[in-house]
């Protein structure tokens, strides 16, 4: 079974993956990330919370609502906002898969509320490593003006030679500039529960998190 994102969907770190839930199964992921980010006010502490439901809705389409929550040191009011996303996988044969998601965030700061992404999945060894490469075609929207389009890659490779089922995450973000200077690092232990360890990293400057994660699957 998959882990959930930060905000929700299954997939890695932040990148949603092209897979979904098998019909049926439901996950339920916590995650906590804490640290540090430079505002024009000044640098300021944030801590995100997030809780989430994912419901496999029949083989190939899985549904899930999330709950965030921000909350800062100084400068800003906390903030709450839930996800509401869908993600249905047009294509699982052999290694390559492909999926279309949607997702409504509903929350009062952001004005882009509707992200659409397409997401395109390969599978692969080399040596002894298993490996699969994510890339996100991430798109948000106001369905009026504003429209903002992002690219996002990541990799996912799980050891053949260790006996734990433990898989190293890396990906990659576009900012808003649309430079790829947004680093995620991560340790997933993929059992039930499972867990997940994660490093956020903006180059270039001090932003930065550390988070953790469990997801518990039925």
């Amino acid at each position: 079974g998959n882990s959930p994102t930060m905000m929700g969907p299954t997939g890695l770190i932040d990148i949603s993956s092209a897979e979904t839930l098998e019909s049926g199964q439901v996950n339920f992921g916590v995650g906590v990330f804490s640290g540090n980010r430079d505002t024009l006010a000044g640098e300021i502490d944030t801590t995100l919370s997030s809780f989430k439901i994912i419901y496999g809705l029949q083989d190939k389409v899985e549904v899930g609502i999330s709950n965030l929550q921000k909350e800062y040191d100084k400068y800003f009011d906390d903030n709450n906002s839930q996800l509401f996303h869908v993600k249905y996988n047009v294509d699982s044969k052999g290694p390559f898969q492909m999926a279309l998601g949607y997702s409504y965030l509903n929350d009062d700061i952001i004005t882009n509320n509707n992200i659409l992404n397409f997401i395109t999945q390969y599978s692969f060894r080399t040596g002894r490593f298993q490996n699969s490469m994510i890339m996100n075609v991430s798109t948000s929207t106001d369905f009026s003006e504003s429209v903002n389009s992002f690219i996002n890659i990541g990799i996912e490779s799980k050891p053949m030679f260790i006996k734990y089922p433990l898989s190293y995450m890396l990906e990659l973000e576009q900012n808003e500039n649309k430079e790829f200077k947004i680093l995620n690092v991560g340790l997933r232990l993929k059992k039930n529960p499972s867990f997940d360890l994660v490093y956020r990293k903006e180059i270039d400057s001090s932003n930065q998190m550390l988070g953790l994660g469990s997801n518990l699957r039925f």
